[in-house]
């Protein structure tokens, strides 16, 4: 499956292979969406957390503020003090570091960016600083992408 939402962070929208078939509107206004092993997980514009339904058809809501999440092997996310938080035993732990941009893999890779651009992997109970920089990271199977800002 891919997940894509629009531009102006209405609407989020989820489908199939997106080569095979049409996108499905999904009912609610995400900023950021992620979908993982841990299941399709979204922010609004009020920083408010939501997690997709079994049927696919409704959100739920999530006790929490985030400014960013990631789903996979766990979910993880980032506040407006860009404060790091994991999901486990159905609570938010808070996670010493500060970054703005957090993704996870379905295996459990954990890579972040901070404010200033530095690159971090979750190593044990800490943080191992990348050499390079960027203003986001993707982790999955395929390995580990990384955007800079435009010059």
């Amino acid at each position: 499956q891919q997940i894509r939402c629009e531009s102006s962070g209405i609407n989020a929208e989820y489908g199939g292979n997106a080569l095979e078939g049409s996108w499905q509107l999904v009912p609610g206004g995400l900023r950021r969406v992620s979908k993982g092993r841990s299941g399709i997980w979204g922010v609004n514009k009020h920083h408010h957390i939501f997690v997709l339904s079994a049927n696919g058809q409704s959100w739920q809501r999530v006790p929490g503020a985030l400014v960013h999440i990631a789903s996979g092997s766990e979910v993880w996310g980032v506040n407006s003090n860009q404060d790091i938080f994991v999901r486990r035993q159905n609570q938010w732990k808070h996670i010493p570091g500060k970054l703005t941009n957090i993704d996870v893999s379905n295996s459990g890779e954990v890579w972040g960016v901070n404010a200033g651009g530095n690159i971090y992997r979750r190593q044990g109970n800490g943080w191992q600083l990348i050499d390079g920089k960027a203003v986001q990271v993707s982790v999955g199977e395929s390995g580990v992408l990384g955007c800079q800002q435009k010059r």
